[in-house]
């Protein structure tokens, strides 16, 4: 007899029925007690007498305890029905998937796009860290939910096509099956290589962050055959030919994920987190090579700070100050310039002797003399007065020069769990993600708050800034930072 509303599974009661997978039906249940929510995942009856699909059923549910990871979906019992129907428990999430974001939005903002492609490469990342690879990335097993402000938190489903690559298992996959959604298989994937690692994993989200930017997929054909041709042998389309806007620096993240060699796409997770760390930016811009000015503060998603810098330039304006008469004739001296004096005639003697014209010439003399002195002193006077007035707006000038900037290097911060409240030397300048600028040379203490974080973790780290870096930081009691 099928499960229907009303029966029980453990200690839950079925409200109603969520949907339907490939592999079982989704119901949400409710504890009688204590009223918790959950979601019941349930086999199909029709695969229960499969061995394999009982084994791969319950991977899932191993691995996604196994993984203990905040934007993993959580699984909190497993068992089986009276009647032999298997199903487990998870954590009931209400929000909707990428997918139906991306129908209702197309293109998804840059910034938005790239802070989703963060959680999920966290996930995925810690995924991998125990020997777990996913192989079914796609939009619809990407939920996004509210949770503490952030509209966009991750959660990610379904790992029923999970793989053990850590040697503790026998993989449930034969060397010659195709298993995964072909929009977003990897090329080693689509060939059932016996190889394929957890960079399959990479390939997929790079698909993904492809389609989110662009509102298309890198490939598409109706026919599955030629999709599976393509995803092998046809280089990938540079996503700015469909998306203009898109930075070239974010172009080229998303074609290292898209390498047809998984040699030449990102080594880890960690490293893409990390590359797209600058494009959460509001404005969706990379870095540039010179420091960019102070980053907003916000209270949530990405934030920025500055530290031991002034928000704006430092301009020094000496006060004017008298000229003195020693500067006045080294300038007119500097500028050619010269004062005219009077000068008596001396005779042969040395003695002055008044000129021996008649008094009323002389007269004349003196006024034509007066008018010349008085022309020449009067324009020297006039060109010294307007040199000094030049020189001294040069002087104020270039006294009132702002100084320059000292050297600053941008830190990008990405922490495990995220969301954390990040402070600088006791300051609190936002969540993780986000970009820090600070000088070159500096000793900071980066110390993280969080519900999230576990009693008794170190969440303090000291960093010392020599340049730009990416800070990758685990805030755990029993794992190390990488």
């Amino acid at each position: 007899m099928p499960i229907g509303i009303g029966d029980s599974l453990g200690n839950y009661k079925i409200v109603s029925r969520l949907g339907n997978g490939g592999m079982g039906a989704v119901y949400l249940a409710e504890h009688p007690v204590i009223g918790k929510r959950v979601a019941v995942k349930v086999i199909h009856k029709d695969l229960a007498a499969s061995r394999d699909v009982i084994a791969r059923f319950f991977q899932e549910a191993r691995a996604v305890t196994a993984i203990g990871h905040e934007h993993i979906v959580e699984a909190h019992d497993f068992g089986q029905a009276p009647d032999g129907e298997y199903f487990y428990v998870m954590e009931y999430l209400q929000g909707e998937t990428l997918a139906a974001l991306m129908v209702a939005q197309r293109q998804v903002e840059l910034s938005r796009a790239c802070k989703i492609a963060i959680q999920i490469a966290g996930a995925l990342g810690a995924a991998h860290e125990r020997g777990i690879m996913h192989r079914d990335l796609k939009p619809d097993n990407v939920m996004l939910i509210d949770r503490r402000g952030d509209r966009d938190y991750v959660k990610l489903l379904d790992f029923g096509l999970a793989k053990f690559f850590d040697g503790n298992t026998t993989g449930l996959t034969a060397v010659g099956s195709v298993v995964g959604t072909p929009q977003y298989m990897s090329p080693e994937a689509c060939q059932s290589q016996k190889q394929v690692d957890h960079r399959t994993d990479i390939y997929a989200l790079g698909v993904l962050l492809f389609q989110m930017v662009s509102g298309r997929l890198p490939f598409h054909s109706p026919d599955t055959a030629t999709l599976l041709r393509m995803q092998v042998f046809d280089p990938p389309p540079l996503v700015r030919a469909f998306a203009p806007h898109v930075p070239p620096a974010l172009e080229r993240v998303i074609a290292c994920c898209l390498a047809k060699s998984p040699a030449e796409r990102f080594a880890s997770m960690r490293e893409l987190a990390a590359a797209l760390v600058p494009f959460t930016m509001a404005a969706a811009r990379p870095p540039s090579t010179t420091m960019p000015p102070p980053l907003p503060t916000g209270a949530g998603g990405l934030s920025g700070a500055t530290l031991s810098r002034a928000a704006a330039p430092q301009v020094r304006v000496a006060s004017p100050t008298a000229i003195s008469a020693s500067a006045l004739e080294s300038v007119a001296s500097e500028r050619g310039l010269v004062t005219m004096t009077h000068a008596r005639r001396r005779t042969t003697g040395g003695e002055a002797r008044p000129s021996a014209a008649p008094p009323r010439r002389r007269g004349r003399k003196r006024v034509i003399a007066g008018w010349l002195f008085f022309l020449l002193f009067g324009g020297a006077a006039g060109g010294l007065f307007w040199q000094l007035q030049g020189l001294r707006a040069r002087n104020l000038a270039a006294v009132a020069r702002p100084l320059a900037d000292p050297p600053s290097a941008n830190l990008h911060v990405v922490t495990q769990p995220s969301g954390l409240r990040t402070m600088v030397d006791g300051k609190e300048v936002g969540r993780s993600p986000l970009v820090i600028n600070a000088e070159v040379g500096a000793t900071i203490t980066l110390t993280f708050e969080g519900e999230q974080l576990p009693a008794g973790v170190n969440a303090r780290r000291i960093v010392h800034v020599t340049a730009d870096q990416a800070l990758h930081l685990v805030i755990a009691p029993d794992i190390s930072d990488g």
